[in-house]
């Protein structure tokens, strides 16, 4: 018999592979039952209804995400092996989640996110943002020295 932890895991794993693949609206709570091999009302037991599982299961990920990107992250170092490891951290994100970046992707900006899921999103968005325009002022700061 599987343990409490292993049920709400599995069905959080078959929600997100259904939600990656039909998306949140065309996957319906027995699908997700089915998929993680237990009975429909047992989702109820951990999750009050879809929308509350969907933004638990988003909320999850992109906190995943965002503790891959954050781990040592060479704030010091050139923007160049910034992006290096930004890129090598979403590849590690998609190996070990594979389904996990097109759910984000594709459901970011569902009608089911709560505020705690859009404010969970912005933030692995400030990331990347904050990346983005360290890079813009590191190539102006070169461009203005080179002038001096």
């Amino acid at each position: 018999m599987a343990t409490a932890g292993t049920k709400r895991d599995s069905i959080l794993s078959g929600a997100l592979a259904l939600f990656a693949e039909r998306g949140f609206d065309a996957t319906t709570v027995p699908m997700i039952a089915a998929s993680a091999g237990v009975g429909a009302g047992t989702i109820y037991r951990y999750f009050e209804n879809k929308e509350v599982l969907g933004n638990s299961l988003f909320q999850e990920y992109v906190g995943i995400f965002t503790e891959t990107l954050q781990h040592e992250f060479p704030y010091e170092e050139t923007v160049r092996n910034q992006f290096h490891h930004i890129f090598q951290s979403m590849i590690r994100f998609t190996t070990k989640e594979v389904h996990a970046l097109y759910f984000i992707k594709t459901h970011s900006n569902a009608h089911f996110l709560d505020d705690a899921s859009h404010e969970c999103f912005h933030g692995l968005l400030d990331i990347l943002k904050t990346f983005f325009d360290s890079g813009k002022e590191k190539k102006k700061s070169r461009r203005f020295l080179r002038l001096l």
